[in-house]
């Protein structure tokens, strides 16, 4: 048995500081272990900035994870530690998600110059977000917003808006209150205005399909709950984009009692069309609840944006 399991994840902090936390629940079920954080760079932290506009081609899952996993490839780590929306649709055979661990509030926050709520920003406002959807959404809302890709560190966004730079950024609420930041959010966006990234707020881990002996150890933090929240919202989007990941695609899926509910939202680009559909069942597969309601969106239109937009 190995001494020292070697836990992958990205530099920039609010991902480090959920990798700490895997380590916890890791430990807390097995300290005979010794378990070290390993820091890799990925693409998203080399190009994470406010300078391009928002990524259409370039918004690739890859370059979250690609470096990870070939850390992993090279056993230069053991487990690697995602945010769950970060993680491709299609895992190559040799890697596999052995547990989905917990959720965070998968909301979306704003956080603006002088606390302006998203109404209040001033007409033709510079908004920095990090996604393709975030931007659709914030257009479909208000068209004369202006929109700057922004990724990367979240302190190094929030420096922009007090530096005036930007009049607001859009973040995940699971990454401001991973770090503490909670005072610093304007608001939390309703789910009817910014519907978040099939599997915000989850954390997965992802190991060597061949690794018994990880697969053993991580599978005992697996949270079968979330685990079957993130599987509906990601067969949904998977299903429709056929594992595409750069379209404008929102899922939510929720536990109420026994059922599983999941609600999704395709849109433009420009957010000029939107089309959204929900269902709900006593679960037995979340893959087909999510195909039931990409199903519900295809009726609605939803085929015709994404041929459009892709």
């Amino acid at each position: 048995m190995r001494k020292t399991v070697l836990v992958g994840t990205r530099e920039i902090k609010h991902v480090k500081v959920q990798a700490q936390w895997v380590i916890n629940q890791l430990y807390s079920i097995n300290n005979e272990y010794r378990y070290q954080l390993v820091e890799v760079r990925t693409k998203a932290d080399i190009y994470g900035d406010c300078s391009r506009e928002v990524f259409k081609d370039n918004d690739d899952k890859k370059i979250f994870t690609e470096e990870l996993e070939e850390a992993l490839r090279k056993g230069e780590i053991d487990i690697a530690v995602h945010r769950m929306n970060d993680v491709p649709y299609e895992i190559e055979p040799e890697f596999s998600i052995a547990a989905v661990v917990g959720r965070s509030d998968p909301s979306d926050v704003l956080v603006s110059h002088k606390n302006l709520s998203l109404d209040n920003l001033p007409q033709g406002a510079i908004i920095g977000v990090s996604s393709a959807l975030r931007k659709a959404q914030l257009l479909r809302f208000r068209p004369d917003f202006n929109i700057a890709a922004c990724r990367g560190n979240i302190h190094n966004r929030i420096s922009k808006v007090k530096k005036k730079e930007l009049d607001a950024v859009v973040v995940a609420a699971c990454d401001m209150e991973r770090l503490g930041l909670e005072d610093k959010i304007t608001e939390y966006l309703p789910y009817s205005l910014c519907m978040p990234e099939a599997g915000q707020g989850a954390v997965a881990v992802e190991i060597r399909s061949d690794d018994s002996e990880i697969r053993s150890l991580v599978e005992k933090i697996n949270n079968p709950i979330v685990a079957n929240e993130v599987e509906a919202e990601r067969s949904l989007v998977k299903y429709l984009l056929l594992a595409e990941c750069n379209l404008p695609v929102g899922a939510l899926a929720r536990y109420k009692g026994k059922r599983l509910h999941l609600e999704a939202v395709v849109l433009s680009f420009d957010g000029s069309k939107s089309v959204r559909a929900y269902a709900t069942e006593y679960i037995t597969s979340p893959e087909r609840l999510g195909l039931k309601v990409a199903n519900k969106l295809l009726m609605r239109g939803a085929d015709k944006i994404l041929q459009e937009v892709s």
